[in-house]
């Protein structure tokens, strides 16, 4: 047992003699002695409660002169309130008056037996309980109750507190560590050295900028970059690409794997394809296999593919696409081909894949050899690598290493040394490139990286503090109505995650499930916002919302699919960049490395269910250097979500568009005659797609009968 809880019981009334009879004593002595002590204090209590209760039975005893037989006068002590006059007192029979002779010995007959055991302790305390404490006595002197005693006791604890340099003095003890002198410290997490000091990226686009002449890029390159009107880098650009071709010029050691997280819209593709492009065209001695780039999607394959093409015009250097847009047959046809030597090779310097189609062709087609490969560019890597399908990423290394007779698993504890370095030089680069690349040390160690590099970006955007004022205020529709706005200049530093351009304004509306409509309707045609892309969550919600705004008859409004043909695709979105079409709607497939050409506004009709979709939606706009503007509307059970949202991308700048019912009360009529023609549509749409259905159950009940019959008549 420890020696605070026995101080802290016994005080230090009678500790000296206590600790001296312990000395040596067994444990279950120190036990009696303790339970004799609290016999003790309460034995106090108790006699201090009978004085008290004496001393005002004898204020209450009154001495009359009282004649005996005899005739001697002698005074008696008697109750007064038993008495009403002093005249019946006389008749009061003596016998029957206590004397304090034998309150005392039936006070001593009540006592405990404890009451033996007396010391220099117990009249220490008998006089600081009652006698030497003020606060437990009244005016008159008479000792309270145990209850004020008590809350007396209460406070002269909180007064009895004293700092110390180690904690606080109570009772004569130290308490170390109190519990309310501190407040609870968030605890950080330790990442990896390469996490934790990163080469930080800039996310100013307007102000930093670079001539393209100035990082040893090809002449070619820099000539077909100008023609198609680009005369500077952006900051990712700038770090990137010099880093990735002075690993290659000449290799002498293996280059570290890279990790770039920067905002959408800052130049991600370009910062990893011209240096590729660069590389592959001055170290090129025949067409073979020496750079993969895996995207999630097959549009996003589609559209690094352009990129290229566009930019290799004129190096020699072979691109191929490999995704679902030709049969499995006709591609494994296109990618592999006889050489001059009469076998299978793959006469393709660089090929654009997804992640499926790409593992197909590895273990199925004969010839598809990637031995040579120098890089694998995963290329929205969270989503990617998420994805994992089949685990693609382990499959590819395997079939890599097994072109080698070093083997994966021995590979991957190669020491770092002389004799080993053949065969570090055999390997490829991971360039890993992402808006939303993660930070999680665990899965980022199942990429197995070689001495990774980190490129995030830093945010330095002036945020807009709110006072609120009374009255209205009419204007631009960024600020927030009732309000006033001060600027000043906050740095915020994401490191790596969750990254947007500066150019961005993020705001929100308020408004009620059954009136997005009509305000999404509002802010269009009121602020005359033209090129505006409208998210949301589901395919179906998208078509219903593109046909009740077209019958509302106020807005040029097309709907887009990640699925439809690339030409028809093309050919709308050409319209919507040229101004044809007011509002685009699509869903969240189109969310995600898309460049689609000059959007100035987004709208998150539905709010996203995760924060990355979030920052890929609000990334289709103020990309390159442009302004732009990302509007949410929600309702009032999602204010949560959404100040939740912002908090995790560390946004604090977002503001309120006012909206009054007052504004929507013009389109209510429209609105209503566009319900009703939608729900003749829809009536109609399900209609058509279930008769196709009902016709093949026909014809198969028919196909069945027919069959049933031809049983029967054999």
């Amino acid at each position: 047992m420890s020696i605070f809880p026995i101080n802290r019981y016994l005080g230090d009334d009678g500790g000296d003699q206590l600790q001296g009879e312990g000395a040596g004593a067994s444990p279950e002595e120190i036990l009696e002695r303790q339970l004799l002590k609290k016999l003790l204090k309460k034995a106090k209590i108790r006699k201090s409660q009978a004085i008290v209760n004496a001393e005002g039975e004898n204020k209450s005893l009154t001495e009359i002169p009282v004649k005996s037989e005899n005739g001697t006068s002698r005074k008696r002590t008697i109750d007064s309130a038993s008495t009403k006059t002093q005249k019946h007192a006389a008749n009061i029979h003596v016998e029957s008056v206590p004397n304090k002779k034998k309150m005392k010995k039936e006070m001593s007959r009540k006592e405990p037996v404890v009451n033996k055991v007396k010391g220099a302790a117990e009249t220490e305390d008998k006089q600081e309980e009652i006698q030497g404490d003020p606060k437990l006595s009244n005016v008159a002197g008479t000792p309270l109750s145990k209850r004020a005693k008590r809350r007396a006791k209460e406070k002269n604890k909180k007064t009895a507190l004293v700092g110390t340099e180690l904690g606080v003095d109570f009772g004569g003890f130290t308490v170390i560590g109190d519990v309310n002198q501190f407040k609870q410290q968030t605890v950080k997490r330790i990442l990896p050295e390469w996490l934790s000091n990163p080469s930080v990226v800039s996310c100013n686009l307007k102000d930093d900028k670079a001539p393209i002449d100035s990082f040893g890029l090809d002449s070619q390159i820099i000539n077909i970059l100008k023609q198609n009107f680009i005369p500077y880098f952006f900051p990712v650009q700038q770090q990137v690409i010099p880093w990735l071709i002075s690993g290659h010029s000449p290799k002498l050691y293996r280059p570290s794997d890279i990790c770039v997280s920067a905002p959408t819209g800052s130049g991600k593709t370009l910062a990893y394809s011209l240096p590729l492009i660069h590389i592959l065209k001055v170290s090129r001695i025949y067409p073979c296999v020496r750079a993969i780039v895996v995207l999630p999607t097959e549009v996003l394959a589609t559209q690094v593919y352009s990129v290229f093409k566009t930019y290799s015009a004129g190096s020699g250097l072979s691109i191929f696409l490999i995704t679902k847009r030709l049969t499995f047959s006709a591609e494994r046809d296109a990618l592999v081909k006889v050489g001059a030597t009469g076998r299978l090779a793959t006469p393709h310097d660089i090929i654009i894949a997804t992640p499926g189609r790409l593992i197909d062709h590895l273990e199925q087609t004969d010839g598809f050899d990637i031995s040579k490969l120098r890089f694998l560019v995963v290329d929205e890597a969270d989503r990617t690598l998420d994805d994992q399908e089949g685990d693609w990423l382990q499959r590819l290394e395997s079939k890599f290493w097994d072109s080698h007779p070093i083997g994966v698993n021995q590979w991957r504890s190669l020491p770092l040394t002389v004799k080993w370095m053949p065969a570090h030089l055999k390997a490829f680069q991971k360039l890993l490139f992402s808006a939303t690349l993660s930070q999680n040390p665990e899965s980022l160690e199942k990429l197995h990286l070689f001495e990774p590099k980190l490129f995030t970006s830093v945010v330095e955007r002036k945020q807009v503090v709110k006072e609120t004022h009374s009255g209205e205020q009419d204007g631009a529709p960024l600020q927030d109505n009732n309000t006033t706005s001060s600027s000043t200049l906050v740095s915020d530093s994401f490191v790596g995650k969750y990254s947007t351009p500066t150019e961005l304004v993020e705001s929100f509306v308020l408004c009620k499930k059954e009136t997005k409509p009509l305000v999404l309707t509002y802010l269009i045609s009121h602020f005359k916002w033209k090129r505006v892309l409208c998210f949301s969550n589901t395919k179906e919600n998208t078509h219903r919302l593109c046909l009740l705004l077209k019958f509302m008859g106020h807005l040029n409004v097309r709907e887009v699919s990640a699925k439809w043909n690339p030409k028809t695709r093309d050919l709308v979105l050409k319209q919507f960049s040229s101004g044809v079409i007011d509002i685009l709607i699509t869903s969240d497939q189109m969310a995600r490395g898309i460049d689609i050409p000059s959007v100035d506004y987004v709208i998150s009709y539905d709010l996203p269910g995760y924060t990355k979709t979030y920052i890929h939606r609000i990334g289709r706009c103020a990309r390159a250097g442009r302004e732009g503007q990302a509007v949410s509307l929600i309702q009032q059970d999602q204010i949560g979500i959404y100040k939740k949202t912002m908090k995790q991308t560390g946004k604090t700048n977002f503001v309120k568009i006012p909206v009054k019912n007052s504004d929507l009360r013009p389109l209510e009529s429209s609105f209503k005659e566009a319900l009703t023609k939608l729900k003749d549509k829809v009536e109609d749409e399900t209609e058509h797609t279930s008769k196709p259905k009902l016709e093949s159950n026909t014809k198969t009940e028919k196909s069945t009968m027919s069959k049933s019959d031809v049983k029967s008549t054999s």
